[in-house]
């Protein structure tokens, strides 16, 4: 009882030490002289700048988990050490010839893609395995036709085969390629710690070939002091001239801008919105495209992963811990969007993002209890989903800013990818239910 009292105490204090920083913050930011110094290029302001590094490919285009299986037992993380060790794993190791083929049914597919020992690394999109083996250094030659075509959803580390697959859950391709080394040997820093595993099975039943969990799990909330991100993050990030920007400051919004490219920052919502013409795309594909704005942005914005792809959008995410964040208005994201424009050779880019950031974490001791993913099938079936549209489930954090408090919650919960979106549990149900007319 006594540390309850201390623990809400504190953050009382905290509210009340953020609230009082919010204000004179406003009192400097809001003064005519001031607000207008700091959207001039050169000011003195401008000088100091977040300290930041740029982010490396190997760190965002990982996979969002692993499935570890041995015998009969299945279990499962999210572990972000893991998740990287695995991929340094792969990279800069020799393979041998690559045998592709395309199964017409599902019960073969399936057949092919079973294994007794070993690991499977899901993915939160399609990936191209040209684009992958450039990113990770693999030494692993593929024909003209494969760079092209193949497309991969997760990674197989066969123990018992000693092969490695990656294969594609949309259109039931596999490629399997023997290492050099053995699988075994790779896979041995699986020993060295625990990686916080969750058990899971695989469902026969409503939900085939998947694996889910099939017991509650608890999980702690965590709180943030937030804090708002200078626009200069973002202006040095994605104009190719930031010092060249010009502005325009209204009521509702700040707008700058210099020639194609521009960016408008809603006040009252903090989110963020830039625009501009992409030259000489020809050949790019959408990763090539967005990873230099992720990458100048930099660790300034958290750990930031690609979470979802779907042809002409791309969505980063902040990770903490190894899950992904959820929010109502872009918090912790960078949602691309590329469409064509004037020439075949010319794309448009569309930027989203929020301004907010995480900053001092706050003592809690909150948990929140996760129904297993084996009862939420069952409920969406009940309430008529479609089952062939659900691709995986994945454990994340769902942004939820206290009001007046400069506080943020993250609060764990499950998100379902249901066709090409993600969505939160009782998100997709309320998406069944009014589609129901309810």
């Amino acid at each position: 009882m006594i540390n309850k009292i201390k623990e809400n105490l504190l953050r009382i204090v905290l509210t009340v030490m953020v609230a009082i920083s919010f204000y004179l913050s406003y009192l400097i930011w809001m003064s005519p002289v001031t607000r207008d110094t700091l959207l001039r290029a050169e000011s003195e302001f401008e000088v100091i700048e977040e300290v930041s590094q740029e982010i490396n490919a190997e760190e965002v285009f990982l996979p969002i988990k692993v499935r570890y299986k041995e015998t009969d037992e299945n279990q499962e993380t999210q572990n972000e050490s893991l998740l990287k060790q695995m991929q340094t794993i792969l990279s800069n190791k020799k393979y041998g010839e690559t045998k592709w083929k395309t199964y017409f049914n599902e019960v073969d597919y399936f057949k092919a893609i079973e294994f007794e020992n070993g690991l499977e690394l899901t993915y939160g999109m399609i990936f191209p395995l040209a684009e992958y083996i450039d990113l990770f250094n693999l030494n692993l030659t593929l024909s003209e036709e494969e760079q092209v075509q193949i497309y991969f959803t997760k990674i197989q580390l066969d123990i018992k085969r000693n092969v490695i697959r990656f294969i594609n859950d949309e259109d039931w391709t596999v490629l399997s390629v023997t290492p050099e080394k053995k699988v075994a040997q790779m896979l041995q820093v699986l020993e060295e710690v625990d990686y916080q595993w969750m058990a899971i099975s695989q469902s026969n039943e409503i939900l085939p070939n998947h694996y889910l969990t099939t017991k509650e799990l608890t999980f702690k909330k965590y709180s943030y002091i937030s804090s708002t991100r200078r626009y200069t993050t973002f202006r040095d990030a994605f104009f190719t001239n930031p010092k060249d920007v010009r502005s325009n400051v209204t009521v509702a919004d700040t707008y700058l801008y210099d020639g194609v490219e521009s960016l408008t920052m809603k006040q009252n919502q903090d989110i963020i919105s830039f625009q501009s013409v992409l030259n000489d795309t020809n050949g790019l594909n959408i990763f090539e495209m967005s990873f230099p704005y992720v990458q100048r942005i930099g660790t300034s914005y958290g750990s930031i992963r690609v979470l979802n792809q779907d042809q002409n959008q791309i969505d980063y995410r902040m990770f903490v811990e190894g899950f992904p964040i959820f929010g109502s208005d872009f918090e912790g994201q960078l949602a691309f969007e590329f469409s064509d424009h004037g020439q075949n050779s010319q794309k448009k880019v569309s930027i989203q993002g929020n301004l907010k950031s995480l900053q001092i974490p706050i003592p809690s001791k909150e948990e929140v209890i996760l129904p297993a993913t084996q009862t939420l099938v069952e409920n969406l079936h009940r309430q008529g989903a479609d089952l062939q549209l659900i691709r995986t489930f994945l454990i994340g954090y769902e942004w939820k800013n206290l009001e007046n408090t400069g506080v943020v919650d993250l609060i764990p919960n499950w998100f379902v990818k249901y066709g090409d979106r993600w969505l939160s549990y009782e998100a997709l149900l309320s998406q069944l239910k009014q589609g129901r007319g309810e």
